[in-house]
């Protein structure tokens, strides 16, 4: 198997690819670009994020300081595991810079186990698809010429 052969067709089918919808999990935020007060939303908001007047709020006051920022920051940004001031769960975040708006998407967080076996997954499958059987310590090996030993100076 080839890098090229590996099947993908099953991410074409994923929910959020359905027009005018999102994933019933996530949340949909609309800030004004400079201002960042939010405009429009998707999802529970209310339950999830514990904000009942969200209407023009500060995105701050919805996601924390760290968000708030980082949409001031750049055109895309993604942050893990954002905590919100007022929620009971954690999130992952996407930022969208527009000229006029922000399109900010939240997901439930995930976990670092399931981070773990979805690499390990990768991992296996690459490893197959290029024919390389020691690919997990192959980054290793340059490292070691580097490596000082106890007792050397430099």
């Amino acid at each position: 198997m080839t890098l090229h052969e590996l099947d993908l067709s099953g991410c074409d089918r994923e929910p959020i690819h359905i027009p005018g919808s999102i994933q019933p999990h996530g949340l949909l935020l609309v800030t004004d670009a400079s201002t960042l007060k939010v405009l429009h939303v998707a999802g529970d908001v209310e339950g999830r994020l514990g904000v009942t007047d969200w209407q023009n709020a500060p995105l701050e006051a919805l996601l924390g300081e760290d968000a708030a920022s980082a949409a001031l920051t750049a055109d895309v940004t993604f942050l893990r595991h954002v905590v919100p001031p007022l929620a009971d769960e954690a999130f992952d975040i996407s930022i969208t810079r527009g000229d006029s708006e922000c399109l900010i998407e939240l997901e439930p967080a995930a976990s670092p186990q399931l981070a773990t076996r979805c690499c390990r997954g990768l991992k296996r499958q690459l490893r197959a698809s290029i024919g390389l059987p020691e690919w997990p310590n192959l980054w290793r090996r340059p490292r070691r010429r580097f490596a000082i030993s106890p007792g050397s100076t430099g």
